[in-house]
């Protein structure tokens, strides 16, 4: 069964890095970690990524995936 996911990548200024806000996408799916791989390998193509994209622990993009709890009426 798919599980539906909010996909959060954050945004940081040019300058100083700052923080602005997080892209956020929604996504059913029953693996996660790829669909968080796949995005993370997406920003990676981009020239100088970490000038518009936050760091993460791991030296990557900052991408996270917050499970969403749907209740149906």
């Amino acid at each position: 069964m798919k599980r539906i996911y909010k996909v959060k990548v954050e945004r940081v200024t040019a300058d100083w890095g700052r923080f602005v806000g997080y892209d956020e996408t929604y996504v059913a799916t029953e693996n996660i970690e790829n669909v968080i791989e796949a995005r993370k390998t997406e920003i990676e193509k981009i020239g100088a990524w970490w000038m518009g994209y936050g760091e993460g622990n791991d030296g990557r993009p900052n991408v996270t995936a917050e499970e969403l709890t749907i209740v149906e009426a």
